[in-house]
């Protein structure tokens, strides 16, 4: 909400007998005196980082699909969570809490960690599929040798 928004609340308050004038003369000086820009650019902010780690962790399980996501994944994840501790960082200077905040850390870490997983599974399933054609390859070739063998020696 905006000032004039937060002014016409107060007033109403003041008007049905909920806030004394000396409440509401104090309200309304810090309502004129808060930045506009800081609320703005602070929500905008605490909402980056928690919409940074939700796709962080749906590029990751899109990832299973095309592996190259993954990456994109794991940038998103590392952005929402640097993001996040620096915007805790300043949440705390001023004694607020924001659980969009925490929301961006927990889903960028998980992210990233869903991604290294299935980077991981991608890195395993390969090294047996090239260790499983390198055997039978070997097995081959001894098969190859020993007919070859077989061969000279009925000559």
């Amino acid at each position: 909400m905006g000032k004039y928004e937060d002014l016409e609340i107060i007033k109403r308050l003041k008007d049905n007998g909920d806030m004394t004038p000396e409440e509401f003369e104090t309200e309304k000086q810090k309502i004129l005196n808060r930045p506009d820009d800081e609320i703005k650019n602070g929500m905008a902010t605490y909402a980056s980082c928690s919409i940074l780690g939700v796709c962080s962790l749906v590029f990751s399980f899109i990832g299973l699909i095309n592996g190259n996501l993954l990456y994109i994944s794991i940038v998103f994840g590392i952005i929402a969570v640097v993001l996040g501790i620096v915007s805790s960082k300043k949440l705390k200077a001023k004694k607020e809490n924001n659980k969009m905040v925490l929301t961006g850390i927990s889903t960028g870490i998980l992210g990233i960690i869903v991604s290294l997983a299935i980077i991981g599974m991608i890195i395993y399933s390969v090294a047996k599929i090239y260790m499983n054609n390198t055997t039978s390859d070997t097995v081959n070739n001894s098969v190859v040798t020993t007919n070859t063998n077989t061969n000279a020696e009925q000559q």
